[in-house]
C-alpha cells in the first residue's frame, strides 16, 4: 500500500496534469470533469483537510474533433496514478464494434510502454489524435453516424441488464450518449444496474455499441424490441423510485413498469414476473 506522501506526490501530479491539460483544451465542451467537486476535495487532502480514505477519483472526459469525427476520451485516474496506469478509453460514434475493441487494445497496449511515475494524458491524447483516423477508415462499412429522429421508421428499444452501475462517469456517459443520439429511456443505477434506450435502431446500436466498450463485470442486452409506439418521453435517471417510503426497491421498479406499460420486462431482468 502507497504512504500518505506518495499519494499525496500522486494527488500534486495529477492536479498539475489537469491544469496543463485545462490549458490544451480551453474551449467549453473540450474538458469536462465528471464531478468539479473533486478538485476541491484534492486540495483539501494536501491540506490535511480530509482524510486519505475519503480521497475520490479524479474522472474526465476529452472530447476531440477528428477528421469531422466526434470522439470521446475517457479518463479515470486512481489515486496511485501514475504510480499505477489510469483508466482510459476511446469511444465514437463513428466506429464499430470490431474498430472500438480494436482501438482500446492498442490504447492499452501503448500504455504499457508509458514510464510509471510520470504523467502521460497528453501523450495520450497525442496518440489517439495520430491513431484514430486509421481506425476510421480500416472498414467503411463499419461506421455508423447518427440518423436524424425525423426519418419515418418504427421505434426500437433495447433493455439491459448489468452487474452493478455506481461510477459517476459511467452514469454521464449513459445519460450524455443516449441524449446526443435522441433516445429516451431510463437507467437504474445500482446492483443490478438496468437501463432501457428506445429510438431509431440504428441510433440505439450505436449507443449501445459505445456502453459495451466501457469497463463492465457483467452486461448483456435481455430485450430486443420492435414498437410502432415510444414508451418513454425523455432519457432520465430513475434512481429516486427507490426511495419511495411505501413501497421496497423491486416493488417501485415494477411500478415504474406498469406505468410504461413494459410489466413484462420485470421477469426478463430478475427471472421472475414480480406479482
Amino acid at each position: 500500500m502507497d504512504s500518505n506522501s506518495d499519494v499525496e506526490n500522486n494527488i500534486e501530479l495529477q492536479l498539475s496534469e489537469l491544469e496543463m491539460l485545462g490549458s490544451m483544451f480551453p474551449n467549453k465542451g473540450e474538458l469536462e470533469l465528471i464531478d468539479p467537486g473533486v478538485v476541491s476535495d484534492l486540495h483539501d487532502f494536501l491540506s490535511g483537510k480530509l482524510g486519505r480514505d475519503k480521497v475520490p477519483k479524479l474522472e474526465f472526459n476529452i472530447n476531440l474533433n477528428i477528421m469531422e469525427a466526434k470522439v470521446n476520451i475517457s479518463v479515470s485516474l486512481p489515486n496511485s496514478y501514475p504510480s499505477t496506469p489510469a483508466q482510459i478509453s476511446v469511444h465514437s460514434g463513428h466506429l464499430g464494434r470490431t474498430n472500438h475493441n480494436g482501438i482500446n487494445l492498442e490504447l492499452r497496449s501503448f500504455q504499457r510502454t508509458l514510464e510509471p511515475g510520470s504523467i502521460y494524458i497528453g501523450s495520450v491524447v497525442e496518440w489517439v489524435q495520430n491513431n484514430f483516423p486509421a481506425y476510421l477508415t480500416f472498414l467503411e462499412g463499419d461506421i455508423l453516424a447518427p440518423i436524424s429522429k425525423t426519418e419515418d421508421k418504427k421505434t426500437f428499444r433495447m433493455w439491459i441488464h448489468s452487474h452493478h452501475i455506481y461510477s459517476k462517469s459511467k452514469m454521464k456517459n449513459i445519460e450524455d450518449w443516449a441524449k446526443e443520439l435522441n433516445l429516451t429511456g431510463f437507467f437504474l443505477p445500482g446492483k443490478p444496474g438496468l437501463m432501457c434506450v428506445e429510438g431509431l435502431e440504428t441510433n440505439c446500436n450505436i449507443w449501445w455499441q459505445r456502453i459495451r466498450a466501457l469497463n463492465w463485470q457483467k452486461i448483456s442486452c435481455k430485450l430486443e424490441e420492435h414498437d410502432e409506439v415510444e414508451k418513454f418521453q425523455n432519457f432520465c435517471n430513475i434512481a429516486d423510485i427507490k426511495a419511495s417510503s411505501d413501497s421496497s426497491g423491486m416493488k417501485a421498479f415494477l411500478n415504474y413498469l406498469e406505468e410504461h406499460h413494459s410489466s413484462h420486462v420485470f421477469k426478463e431482468y430478475f427471472g421472475f414476473d414480480g406479482k
